[in-house]
């Protein structure tokens, strides 16, 4: 890169270019850390960064006769911490002495110039990163080909030197994965090695018993065949190989039972691994007996069941609602749904934390699931389903069925009638008249957006309305955000008529009967989707930014995620636990916002739909340079069982700005968990007219009922708060944990507004007037 080039890029770009180094080849190899930092423009400032934990005092030789030595670095932009600042400064004023001194018509910036240009770096990682294994296993290799040759001249090739041969692939695999890949994975240390190896256990933990169970009796069966063979005659080595098929015999018999008898699909390559690891003690077997090289084949087959034990645990951990797998398929549907009751007494995080009593639970549905059952009721079935995850009050809890038909009838069933009209609850506690119909019955009787329901079905509607209970596919874990939604439920309770009271347009009280129209599934569901605003949601970018006004900055986050990253990189950042290049992305990003005459924020996490935690943290690093949580934890013994720890992620670049944050009852998962640090730890203003999901425990079991045609799943990881009991989630009473500081309530007018189809965003103007109420 000239320096009279200029070029744009942003935080987490990748880059190759060629550049001035100062110094000899020898130095950046031996040196280099991190390096690069750029002025406004991005003209090149090159400055080679020493080691931390040495002398920063050296000046950069200048070599006369090859000048700046060129090479071509790959790095990642980054956004340089205050102590990388604070390091290259003096270097800087050195080496500018060395260029002008050289090349005084190159201007390298220095002093206060650099302070005020400095604006990114280059993360580079450099092959010492992987160092230690390269010369590890170089040794190993020399000393390992050196012992074949002597093997092969004397035409022996035993199973220990062989292996010695292998041991040495490891490290340099590792190192040459490291060199390639550098980018994403970043520096190797050995506390990211340990954390990786520490969440491969919790992974593997964390798995079904019948996972466990078989990873436990194939290790034992190559242990007692290892035992065997050492004590078994020669004779009898036959017989030796004869058992080391017995694990694969056992293995068959369960796929039988798993797939072929239940037709079951519900475990398709879980157990693939094991299947596989079963073959090769077979083979381990029968190659031992043929080719005498009992302690090769051994080395071979250790080596092989450890990375396909690995793969098939990172595999099934990556399937989010997957950890755990209980399979009632080969069951009746009252059999399986009593099983999946006791899979939740036994797993669900939450079963003490909400108290839940099984036995009462068994004693009120397994009447309704058998007479289902006899019927053969499907709709009845999937209606006792979300009747159950109503009871859990979890929108982690959720239910399926693969017969859409069937879903279909029973959300009708739960929705109700439609009489052409829904409502909802002004700052009065009045029940407004929304999404009326213009053709509908009640349009013609005088109902109109606007016009407050008195009575439904000849009971004040407030009091019919705190009778609902809002059962449908959308989980309202808080009594206080079920609340919200009770008058929009009510709309649709009645049988082909009812009895509607309303005020006219002369505030005389008018009553009419409206017949049904149908299904009020489509109305509720419209409904829903606007109070989320979910069209919005759908329409919106993750991390886009805006100016609300000339100081009003906006940030619209709709998942804790980063789509763009590759599967090494979400790796490493899930093992970190935090993502430094999307910190860097959305400090660019308000730092931009600043420059346009932000001084305050809004960040909308309204229908947020959640994500990984590494992500969360980031945004959350922004505005505090407070110590974060990370960690997990199971329920076991009727005590939470936790592996937590506290560290500062990110710089807190942002934590004196004032920040509004956003949320409704769709503010889900990560989302829950990012709302709530923003106001525990940033100390931000919550806002919103009513409180998140409450749902915030680790997603992970799946259960699979009669012939895998009902699915029911629920968490089974704590997601644990700084006391180390569930975070967010309401215990037996349903109320909130955490509620807005700003608790946005809307007039009639503003009620009407908030439900047409081309309203404006009433909850952001109310917060952009509470921002500008401030002194």
């Amino acid at each position: 890169m000239d320096h009279s080039n200029y070029a744009s890029f942003g935080p987490g770009d990748k880059v190759t270019f060629g550049s001035d180094f100062l110094g000899s080849k020898k130095e950046l190899a031996g040196h280099l850390e991190c390096g690069f930092f750029f002025d406004d423009e991005l003209i090149a400032a090159t400055y080679v960064l020493k080691n931390y934990e040495r002398d920063n005092s050296g000046v950069p030789a200048y070599d006369e006769t090859e000048g700046y030595v060129y090479e071509r670095i790959t790095g990642v932009l980054y956004v340089p911490s205050q102590k990388e600042i604070d390091i290259v400064f003096p270097l800087a004023d050195q080496v500018h002495g060395v260029i002008q001194k050289n090349h005084p018509e190159v201007h390298v910036p220095a002093g206060e110039e650099l302070k005020e240009s400095i604006h990114y770096g280059i993360k580079i990682y450099s092959p010492k990163d992987a160092e230690i294994f390269i010369k590890l296993g170089m040794v190993i290799t020399i000393l390992g080909v050196a012992v074949m040759a002597v093997m092969l001249l004397r035409r022996r090739f035993t199973g220990v030197q062989t292996a010695l041969i292998l041991t040495a692939c490891i490290p340099l695999a590792i190192a040459l994965l490291w060199i390639l890949y550098s980018d994403e994975l970043g520096e190797f240390t050995i506390h990211r090695l340990y954390l990786a190896l520490r969440g491969l256990y919790i992974t593997s933990i964390g798995m079904e018993a019948t996972f466990q169970i078989m990873a436990v009796l194939l290790g034992v069966a190559v242990l007692l065949l290892m035992i065997a063979h050492i004590f078994l005659k020669k004779d009898h080595l036959k017989l030796w190989m004869v058992m080391c098929g017995i694990p694969l015999v056992a293995y068959l018999l369960s796929w039988i039972k798993i797939y072929v008898i239940t037709e079951d699909k519900c475990t398709n390559d879980r157990y693939f691994a094991f299947g596989v690891i079963a073959f090769l003690i077979l083979l381990w077997g029968i190659l031992t007996t043929i080719t005498k090289h009992y302690k090769l084949c051994t080395f071979y087959l250790l080596m092989l069941s450890l990375i396909l034990y690995t793969w098939n645990v990172i595999y099934v951990g990556t399937t989010i609602y997957k950890h755990q797998i209980t399979n009632h398929t080969h069951e009746g549907w009252e059999e399986s749904f009593e099983g999946i009751l006791d899979d939740l007494s036994q797993m669900y995080t939450l079963r003490d934390w909400k108290e839940i009593d099984f036995d009462a639970l068994k004693d009120e549905y397994l009447p309704r699931v058998r007479e289902a059952e006899e019927h053969q009721d499907k709709v009845a079935m999937m209606l006792a389903l979300y009747d159950l995850k109503y009871e859990l009050a979890d929108g982690h809890v959720w239910v399926r069925t693969t017969d859409t038909d069937v879903q279909y009838e029973a959300l009708d069933r739960l929705a109700g009638n439609d009489y052409g009209l829904s409502m909802f609850s002004d700052e009065d506690g009045e029940f407004v008249a929304v999404c009326v119909d213009p053709d509908s019955e009640a349009a013609g009787a005088g109902i109109t957006d606007g016009t407050v329901i008195t009575k439904w079905g000849g009971e004040p509607a407030a009091k019919a309305a705190a009778d609902v209970k809002c059962v449908y596919w959308e989980s309202f874990a808080y009594t206080e955000l079920e609340d919200v939604f009770r008058p929009v439920f009510l709309a649709g309770k009645g049988s082909d008529t009812i009895e509607v009271s309303f005020l006219d347009e002369n505030n005389v009280e008018q009553t009419v009967c409206l017949e049904t129209r149908g299904s009020y599934r489509g109305r509720l569901e419209d409904m829903i989707s606007r109070i989320y605003r979910e069209e919005d949601w759908q329409k919106a970018e993750n991390y886009s930014t805006a100016m609300l006004n000339d100081h009003i900055g906006y940030l619209r986050i709709t998942e804790e995620h980063h789509r763009d990253d590759s599967t090494l990189y979400m790796v490493v950042s899930y093992i970190d636990g935090y993502s430094e290049k999307l910190y860097n992305e959305l400090n660019e990003k308000l730092k931009a916002l600043k420059e346009q005459g932000m001084d305050c924020l809004v960040i909308d996490l309204r229908s947020n739909a959640g994500g990984f935690q590494m992500f969360a943290r980031s945004i959350i690093g922004l505005f505090t340079d407070q110590p974060q949580a990370i960690g997990s934890g199971v329920y076991r013994d009727h005590e939470y069982h936790i592996d937590e720890e506290y560290t500062v992620y990110g710089h807190g670049d942002w934590k004196d700005l004032p920040v509004v944050c956003l949320i409704n009852g769709d503010t889900i998962s990560c989302g829950d968990i990012t709302a709530y640090n923003l106001q525990q730890v940033c100390g931000a203003v919550l806002a919103g007219s009513m409180p998140g999901a409450g749902s915030a425990q680790g997603v992970g079991t799946t259960c699979y009922m009669t012939d895998g045609e009902f699915t029911m799943g629920f968490s089974t990881f704590l997601t644990p708060d700084p006391d180390g009991l569930p975070m967010i989630d309401a215990k037996a009473d349903r109320k909130a944990r955490y509620m807005p500081d700003l608790k946005l309530s809307f007039s009639r007018e503003e009620v009407v507004e908030f439900f047409r189809e081309d309203g404006r965003d009433v909850e952001l103007d109310k917060v952009i007037e509470y921002i500008e109420s401030q002194p």
